[in-house]
């Protein structure tokens, strides 16, 4: 049925820093339609007004972006609501605030404290299937706290990779499960947690207390981080475990945690995560979008305490997303909705451009706070990073998905022309029809290409330095006429002397 629509008007919603873009307004209904336009829903409204529209006649509203950022468009008309998303320059878009000149030195002193507590694991049979059997599993956290889930493992063989599944927000019962067809589909072993003291089948009726967001020691989630990294020395104990090949993966606040734990622990070897938590927390002193918990909002709003707003303003940096990216250097598959006003696209932009390994980013158009992509295309990228994955009898089980990569890093002299050969792969076979795309990141000089579209070129630098470029490839057409598509993308460093 006809319905009041908006929509950006390019298929991709994407635009640079500067450039003219339009909200295309259609509805069945003559009259005046509102309209306001925003970072997010705690953000305040960078635009607002009124625009007449003709029944089946689109409409337009014009806007244009100062800085890098995603902004929300909603439009209502005699009741009727619908909402546009639109990015400009999103990867540009870096964090607002430096990270505490101590950050590495508080984490890697909870996980000295860790380590010094005797993980006591305890397992009890919980189910089994043909393929695999899962036990519940207990180890032993900080503060006399346990870490409690599920372990997966195939009736078969030996030698297997790992998964770290993180879960999502809740502490209710069940709110996590085994995740048992994962193990059957990747041939690996799975280890579900939840970051809460109680057995995940009966929940905490405490969960996220106590909770001070105004010190870094007394954040909830520091229970979280190191029950995952007490969870991976559990697998690493384990001597059906390859040794090596370990992924860690998680949706909304799972996806965050995820992208904590693969900074904060460097026995993870893959990263993947899903419209992503814990991002961008200092966004929402800017008048920016903030991502889930929204600590600082969550302050001001509890505690009506400046100074407190201030202290948790400082705290929440320990626990931010965008600082432990930076860290992980290993390949990363992320999915993003471009609507959702949980986990703002924003934020998870930018701690994704933190990431600077092989790296897959799916994006949505005119999702929310979901990615049904991630549930099925999460194995292919296993099995194009881990090799034991494959030939696994289950569907699909030779897909391969996307891999881009940009060549090893090189050590040149200043202007001297070094030949660059970036590769992009589609199912294992190279593919060289998407458009590709060479560019600086960073580097304290010029960076000259000779052909910044070719996969094979030669590029210059005019000063001595260390620099990142990026190589990068998008697929627009996938699927086709969907509101979604795939960027493709490899880093290699350059040092020029």
């Amino acid at each position: 049925f006809a319905q009041l629509n908006v929509v950006a008007d390019r298929h991709n919603a994407t635009y640079e820093v500067g450039e003219q873009m339009y909200f295309t307004i259609t509805s069945p209904t003559s009259g005046p339609a509102t309209y306001h336009i925003q970072y997010d829903e705690r953000s305040p409204f960078l635009e607002e007004g009124t625009i007449d529209v003709q029944a089946n006649v689109p409409a337009q509203i014009p806007f244009r972006a100062k800085e890098p950022a995603f902004v929300l468009c909603k439009v209502n008309q005699f009741g009727s609501g619908a909402t546009a998303a639109a990015a400009f320059s999103p990867y540009d878009l870096q964090p607002y605030e430096d990270e505490p000149a101590d950050f590495d030195a508080f984490w890697d002193a909870q996980k000295a404290a860790l380590a010094n507590i005797p993980m006591n694991p305890q397992l009890e049979y919980h189910a089994n299937t043909n393929s695999s059997t899962t036990y519940k599993l207990s180890l032993a956290n900080i503060d006399g706290r346990r870490v409690y889930g599920y372990v997966s493992v195939p009736n078969q063989g030996s030698n297997f990779p790992a998964v770290l599944v993180m879960p999502p927000f809740g502490g209710g019962p069940n709110h996590v499960t085994p995740e048992n067809a994962v193990s059957e589909q990747l041939n690996a072993i799975t280890v579900a947690i939840s970051i809460h003291n109680a057995p995940a089948h009966i929940g905490d009726n405490n969960a996220y207390q106590p909770n001070d967001l105004s010190s870094r020691e007394t954040n909830y989630y520091r229970y979280a981080y190191m029950g995952a990294v007490r969870a991976i020395d559990y697998i690493f104990s384990r001597p059906d475990f390859d040794g090596e090949n370990l992924a860690v993966m998680g949706v909304s606040q799972g996806g965050g945690l995820s992208l904590c734990v693969s900074g904060l622990d460097s026995r993870v070897k893959l990263l993947v995560n899903s419209i992503s938590a814990l991002c961008q927390h200092s966004g929402y002193r800017y008048g920016k979008a903030a991502g889930h918990p929204y600590f600082i909002f969550k302050s001001k709003v509890e505690n009506v305490d400046i100074n407190h707003e201030l202290a948790t303003g400082e705290a929440s940096k320990y626990y931010d997303a965008v600082y432990f990216a930076r860290r992980f250097k290993g390949p990363s598959l992320t999915y993003m909705s471009y609507e959702d006003v949980t986990c703002p696209p924003s934020t998870v932009m930018t701690a994704n451009n933190q990431l600077q390994g092989t790296k897959i980013i799916v994006h949505r158009r005119e999702e929310g706070h979901d990615s049904p992509d991630f549930w099925l295309g999460r194995f292919s990228f296993f099995r194009q990073h881990f090799p034991s994955t494959r030939n696994v009898f289950t569907a699909n089980s030779d897909d391969l998905g996307y891999y881009a990569n940009a060549g090893i890093d090189k050590i040149i002299n200043v202007n001297q022309s070094l030949s660059l050969n970036g590769i992009v792969e589609e199912e294992g076979t190279p593919n060289t029809q998407l458009p590709v795309t060479w560019e600086k990141i960073s580097g304290p000089g010029k960076v000259s290409f000779s052909d910044q579209f070719s996969r094979s070129t030669t590029v210059q630098i005019s000063q001595a330095g260390d620099y990142i470029l990026r190589f990068s490839a998008e697929d627009a057409n996938y699927p086709v006429n969907e509101a979604k598509w795939l960027t493709i993308a490899d880093y290699v460093k350059i040092t020029v002397q």
